[in-house]
């Protein structure tokens, strides 16, 4: 009988050197027309106007932009991937494995995958299940297309939790930490009927499943002990593992947080609290349906509004990958800004937050060749290739 030999993983492979010519090239500070890059095991070698001589296979961008991988420092997209319906449940490295292919389509090519750890909530965000999911994805990501990193998002009212968040930024397993506060009446939730609407539209709660929800969270909100939380921020810091808020509403809580350590200020639901965090040196990052939609799904600050008072700098997926190259091209094709600095809040910026510039987040020699093509010549521009340190993820050369 033949031995069954266990299969080696797919990983896409590049030479070790080739080109991409006639591209239009958008580095951080200019759009370079008739551009020319060349990629050297993995990591960028020279960009240049014109022709570059050297070895190595050429890719004709015939004329399409060629634009740094994207990065996103927030994407929910996991759940719904993994949970689609609240009685619809896959396993997560199938879910993960589809969801990474889209993400490559859509030009990313780093993701820090939200872990959302939420008090009294059942499913993925359970503290069991989220603990689970982390290991899970660690798991899978060597596997995984796109450069995979986690976004450990903690409820401080989750107080019971304090010492295994804890345990995982000691261990290295959290490349971001976030604080948020979903307790209704203030936040994202201003009222008990928004809070309502969320659980019942999002993951299908009832009116009694939503009280009791809001009853333990009013209840462990007293509990909440400011000493633990400087000690979370203390610990992350420890490690240079970027810390977040979440709907931030106030200046005051703004810079409460600012004075533990926390550098992005992610959805800030008022003009205040927006300001407010840029005054404290705080990166303000917004998501990309709320840029491209005009609108916040909840009532909340627009990143128009924010944009308008020059205080968007990151923008993120939130929920949906798909709206974030459309979001950015949409920026320049408005002429709000020019496309290099629009580009920029997509890819270099966020890098810059989370402390990851020196290695990807922008077409410049040395940084690992994270980049995408884009035909801009069709009704909805598309990606024609994605390359995460100069390997071909995706292609859809037609």
């Amino acid at each position: 009988m033949t031995p069954t030999v266990p299969a080696r993983i797919y990983r896409p492979a590049s030479e070790p050197q080739f080109h991409v010519v006639n591209a239009r090239l958008v580095t951080p500070e200019a759009v370079i027309a008739n551009g020319s890059l060349q990629v050297d095991r993995g990591r960028i070698a020279a960009v240049q106007a014109g022709p570059l001589e050297g070895d190595g296979p050429r890719i004709d961008a015939a004329g399409a932009l060629l634009i740094p991988g994207l990065v996103d420092l927030h994407s929910d997209a996991n759940e719904k991937a993994i949970q689609p319906r609240p009685r619809a449940r896959f396993p997560v490295p199938l879910a993960l494995q589809e969801l990474d292919k889209i993400m490559a389509a859509c030009g990313v090519t780093t993701i820090y995958h939200c872990v959302a750890f939420s008090n009294g909530q059942k499913g993925l965000r359970a503290t069991r299940e989220a603990r689970e999911l982390i290991r899970s994805i660690r798991r899978c990501r060597e596997h995984l297309l796109c450069t995979t990193r986690i976004h450990l998002r903690y409820d401080i009212t989750l107080v019971d939790a304090v010492p295994l968040i804890g345990r995982l930024v000691d261990e290295g397993v959290v490349d971001l930490l976030s604080f948020m506060d979903h307790t209704p009446g203030q936040g994202q939730f201003a009222s008990y009927a928004a809070f309502r609407d969320y659980l019942g539209r999002h993951h299908q709660y009832t009116d009694a499943e939503v009280r009791a929800v809001v009853r333990k969270r009013l209840a462990d909100r007293e509990a909440v002990n400011d000493n633990d939380l400087h000690d979370l921020a203390r610990r992350a810091r420890k490690r240079d593992i970027p810390l977040a808020s979440h709907d931030d509403d106030t200046a005051e809580k703004v810079r409460q947080l600012a004075g533990m350590g926390v550098t992005i200020s992610e959805f800030p639901v008022t003009l205040e609290a927006a300001q407010a965090a840029r005054a404290a040196g705080m990166h303000v990052a917004m998501g990309a349906p709320n840029l491209l939609m005009g609108k916040s799904t909840n009532g909340n600050l627009t990143a128009q509004d924010a944009l308008g008072e020059g205080l968007l700098d990151i923008v993120c997926s939130d929920y949906a990958p798909m709206t974030l190259l459309h979001a950015a091209l949409s920026l320049a094709r408005t002429k709000t800004m020019g496309l290099p600095e629009a580009i920029a809040r997509f890819s270099l910026k966020p890098a810059e937050a989370a402390g990851i510039d020196a290695d990807t987040g922008s077409l410049d020699t040395g940084k690992r060749a994270d980049m995408v093509l884009v035909d801009v010549t069709t009704a909805v521009p598309r990606v024609v290739r994605t390359f995460v340190a100069g390997c071909q993820v995706y292609g859809a050369d037609y």
